[in-house]
């Protein structure tokens, strides 16, 4: 996405909403170490920017601007809890598969024939002479 070239004023207007915003952002996390509703507290600044300007037009613009913001931020944050609850159920489903390959490997290194006590080297009996005895069931 290409964003407009900013003039100089728009500039220094957006450097002194970042600048503004770290501040924010700083004093709220010294005053509640987790801030529970996001939203709410942008929701709350925004009203209170929006209580200091006088001219209506003027406070109509801004408020469909931190609408739109508070919008986009909203969907940002459900899009970031359905990826984490998508991730945990895949970590969920990995950690069976891994259960059951785990199961299998056991039961495939139960099934294997055991060496003879007498045989040294480990083979199964007759595989190298090819004479198997015929057992009668």
């Amino acid at each position: 996405m290409n964003l407009p070239e900013l003039t100089p004023k728009e500039l220094l207007l957006a450097e002194g909403i970042a600048v503004r915003s770290q501040s924010l952002q700083s004093e709220i996390l010294e005053q509640e170490s987790e801030p529970s509703q996001p939203l709410q507290l942008i929701t709350t600044a925004g009203a209170k920017a929006l209580s200091r300007i006088e001219d209506d037009h003027t406070a109509c613009i801004v408020m469909d601007c931190l609408i739109e913001a508070l919008a986009s931020a909203n969907v940002t944050i459900i899009v970031r809890n359905q990826l984490a609850l998508e991730n945990k159920q895949l970590g969920e489903e990995l950690q069976q598969t891994k259960h059951e390959l785990e199961q299998a490997n056991e039961l495939i290194d139960m099934s294997k024939p055991k060496p003879d006590e007498n045989n040294q080297d480990g083979d199964v009996e007759g595989i190298e002479t090819g004479h198997f005895e015929e057992v009668e069931a």
